[in-house]
């Protein structure tokens, strides 16, 4: 499979001179060629033990997963242990669902979990994981949570499929 031989080869050139392209004009303008084509056929990876998760090739968390390399397993072993059967779980910036979907399988029937999401694209994959698992104890909630209450505006980033949000204004 063509992915997972470029994801391994991607994984051994060091982060930084990789960064390095992805952000100049050449890199930024592939990475967002690649994304692009790959909308429309999104290929799935096994994430951890059997939970699957649709990831783009163009993403070093990608590399890492296909590599075996995941740099937050020990975490996500600390997250796990800390789940019982029956908990009730709130992700709060639940992005494309990765905590979301182990959470989901370690409480298993008897718990929930709450994804709490406020960037519709993140959402869309976010809703797209949950149905490749077939998981049916999870609730989307498509807001953010803050001190305060009111609006606020996402960036969307599409070099690191990462978003951030404006400081909230204040409704009255």
């Amino acid at each position: 499979m063509l992915s997972v031989f470029l994801a391994k080869f991607l994984h051994l050139i060091p982060r930084r001179l990789l960064r390095k392209f992805a952000y100049s004009k050449i890199g930024s303008s592939l990475v967002l060629s690649v994304r692009n084509k790959e909308s429309s056929n999104k290929k799935w990876y096994y994430i951890f033990e059997d939970i699957k998760m649709y990831s783009s090739i163009t993403s070093p968390r990608t590399w890492d997963i296909i590599s075996g390399k995941d740099p937050e397993l020990e975490i996500k072993n600390i997250f796990l242990d800390n789940i019982q059967n029956g908990d009730v779980v709130f992700d709060v910036g639940a992005n494309v669902g990765e905590y979301s979907l182990l959470a989901s399988k370690k409480v298993g029937n008897d718990g929930k979990v709450i994804c709490i999401e406020p960037n519709p694209l993140a959402l869309q994959e976010l809703s797209a994981n949950i149905e490749l698992n077939y998981f049916t104890n999870l609730e989307i909630l498509n807001c953010a949570v803050g001190k305060k209450t009111g609006k606020s505006i996402i960036h969307d980033n599409p070099l690191n499929e990462m978003s951030t949000l404006d400081v909230l204004c204040h409704l009255r």
